[in-house]
C-alpha cells in the first residue's frame, strides 16, 4: 500500500531530526509524506473506493395523502450526505496512518485537513496518539515540493 512515488532532499542543508509523517488531506484523498533527516519522501496517496458516489447510495422516501380530494403519492430520494462519506474516509485514513506509523516508527504525525474534518479526525484517532499528533487546518492538497517544506518547521 505504501509505495514511494517521489523523493527530494530538503533545501539549503535543512535537517529535520525527528522522523515525521506528514498528511495533507482533502475530503476523499490524502497525500502522504515521510520526512526523515534531510529527505522527504512522498508515498502513494490514500484513497478508498468506499467514498465513491454510486447511484445506489440514494435513500428513497414516499409520502401518501388520503385527503378529501383524492389520494396522491410523492416519491423522492435523498443522497447519502457528505458527513457519511467524510466519516468513511477519515476512518480509512486513520487506520492507514496507524499502519504506516507502526512500520516507520515516526516521532511526529502532522495532519493538514479542511476545517470541517478536524473534529471528525480528532474523534477517530486513539488517545494514545495525543502526544505525537498535530492536526492543523489547511487545504494544501495541490501543494508543490518547494512550498511543502514550509508546512514542516
Amino acid at each position: 500500500m505504501f509505495k514511494s512515488i517521489a523523493s527530494k532532499k530538503l533545501p539549503n542543508g535543512r535537517k529535520f531530526k525527528p522522523k515525521t509523517i506528514l498528511i495533507i488531506s482533502a475530503h476523499t484523498i490524502a497525500r502522504v509524506f515521510i520526512i526523515d533527516k534531510d529527505a522527504i519522501q512522498e508515498l502513494k496517496p490514500l484513497h478508498t473506493e468506499a467514498t465513491e458516489y454510486e447511484y445506489s447510495d440514494k435513500e428513497w422516501f414516499s409520502y401518501t395523502s388520503n385527503g378529501a380530494h383524492g389520494g396522491w403519492t410523492i416519491t423522492w430520494f435523498k443522497e447519502k450526505n457528505r458527513i457519511h462519506y467524510d466519516n468513511v474516509f477519515v476512518k480509512f485514513m486513520v487506520q492507514e496512518i496507524q499502519k504506516l506509523d507502526k512500520k516507520e516508527k515516526a516521532e511526529n504525525i502532522i495532519i493538514y485537513v479542511p476545517k470541517d474534518l478536524k473534529e471528525i479526525i480528532t474523534e477517530w484517532f486513539p488517545k494514545a496518539y495525543a502526544k505525537k499528533l498535530q492536526i492543523q487546518i489547511g487545504n494544501h492538497i495541490q501543494i508543490s515540493f518547494p512550498k511543502l517544506f514550509d508546512l514542516v518547521k
